[in-house]
């Protein structure tokens, strides 16, 4: 099974911040991968790069920059 999680936020060095949810979307991620799951997070609205992707302990992380544009960011 392969899941995936969509979020602005997560407790990682490369994500501008994390608060709860991120805290709570962590401990599930983990928590499926020990079952045998694949787990993916997308993470949006990041100052970083464009598009990068990171592994984490079997964790897959993209993370996706916040564009600005005139109307609807």
């Amino acid at each position: 099974m392969h899941i995936a999680f969509l979020t602005s936020e997560f407790p990682h060095k490369s994500i501008n911040h994390s608060a709860g949810i991120g805290t709570s979307i962590y401990n599930i991620c983990f928590g499926l991968l020990e079952l045998g799951a694949k787990v993916s997070l997308i993470v949006y609205n990041q100052k970083n790069k464009e598009k990068e992707t990171h592994y984490y302990k079997g964790l897959e992380i993209h993370i996706i920059k916040n564009k600005k544009h005139k109307y609807f960011g």
